[in-house]
């Protein structure tokens, strides 16, 4: 039985109009699904549990975001406030994760000295120290800065430290295998393993007192020595009632950083180990000079 052709001309209509609907259908999906659709991986900085975390899945509640290049994701050096240090590959710069503003990024290389204040690295690979305005304090002029002070720079050469002023008005040559700056009158220098106070304008006349590890903050200089701890003040009085005993002398890089030092809202936070896997974490009131 042949089909008229009026019904050939409903079928072929009708299939014209099917084929215009999906077209249009798969036109609505691509838009909605593909067009729009951001294909970047992204570094998000969310707060998880009251601290600062970092992920390149997506969080529903996060403070900032940034973009991952090639899926290469920066990572966090250092988290200063609300300012981060990231790096990726050969590059890193201050970012600040609130306001998802770059700080600064002027330089190939930086790194926290505390008091915000940081070394940077030129691209001739010279160290300075800028703040966290920007401000150059000093130059990029140095091999290798290991901290500033007030004007005093602590630098390292071939090997062994010495000091240089903004205003060179100290120069200490590099003979010290590590140098501890406490304030504009005194330094701690640490020769043969061992650590001694020493005066700006009289570096060959050496305290008496031997340190085996030297940590200095504002007014205050934690020492340890026969496996005792202290805390002095710039005049080098005992603000301890009784010295802290200790596991360890705290001579060798891993002992010294099982004291885990640092500084949060103006306590001094220091472990001690009473073996070799037990330690007290304690507490010190910078203002107070006591121990909390």
């Amino acid at each position: 039985m042949k089909i008229s052709s009026k019904i050939w001309k409903i079928i072929w209509i009708s299939g014209i109009y099917i084929l215009l609907f999906i077209i249009l259908y798969l036109v609505v999906i691509y838009k909605v699904e593909w067009e729009d659709k951001d294909l970047n991986t992204y570094l998000y900085f969310y707060n998880c549990n009251h601290e600062l975390c970092s992920s390149t899945t997506k969080q529903d509640d996060y403070y900032s975001k940034i973009v991952c290049e090639n899926n290469v994701c920066p990572y966090i050096e250092s988290v200063i406030g609300n300012n981060l240090i990231l790096r990726k590959e050969n590059n890193s710069w201050i970012y600040n994760y609130i306001t998802d503003k770059i700080i600064n990024n002027s330089y190939i290389d930086y790194r926290y000295i505390g008091h915000d204040m940081f070394v940077v690295t030129n691209d001739t690979n010279n160290q300075g120290v800028i703040n966290l305005s920007g401000e150059i304090l000093v130059s990029p002029k140095y091999d290798y800065i290991d901290d500033y002070n007030n004007g005093i720079i602590s630098y390292k050469k071939d090997n062994l430290f010495g000091i240089d002023t903004v205003d060179n008005i100290y120069q200490v040559s590099n003979d010290y295998e590590d140098i501890v700056l406490i304030n504009d009158k005194i330094f701690a220098g640490r020769k043969d393993n061992i650590y001694h106070l020493y005066s700006y304008n009289d570096v060959n006349n050496e305290n008496a007192n031997k340190y085996n590890f030297v940590y200095a903050y504002e007014d205050i200089i934690l020492v340890a020595n026969n496996k005792k701890i202290d805390i002095l003040d710039t005049k080098l009085n005992s603000t301890l009632l009784i010295k802290i005993d200790s596991f360890y002398e705290y001579t060798i890089e891993k002992e010294r950083d099982s004291l885990d030092i640092y500084v949060d809202e103006g306590i001094l936070y220091f472990n001690v180990f009473i073996s070799e896997t037990e330690y007290t974490t304690y507490k010190y009131n910078i203002s107070t000079k006591k121990l909390v």
